[in-house]
């Protein structure tokens, strides 16, 4: 990864952007920060509700997963 960051060849970045490990680690990154951010929203629909708490248990949990989904993206480019 860092050998990448530091060259500019665009023929290694198509080969590591074209292995199925960098589209699962994006995919997995895109969906946890959209939960992170949407989770208020997510609860409110599950709750059938309007008003959240901020300590409220699902929308922790919520937020929880998509931050812990973000880190195994991030962990899956960087040991790549």
């Amino acid at each position: 990864m860092m050998t990448l960051l530091g060259s500019l060849d665009w023929g290694n970045f198509k080969k590591w952007f074209s292995m199925p490990a960098v589209w699962f680690a994006l995919i997995l990154f895109i969906v946890g920060a959209t939960m992170v951010i949407l989770a208020r929203r997510i609860t409110r629909v599950i709750k059938k509700t309007n008003s959240i708490a901020d300590n409220d248990k699902t929308l922790i949990t919520l937020k929880s997963i998509g931050i812990v989904m973000m880190f195994v993206g991030l962990m899956v480019v960087v040991f790549i």
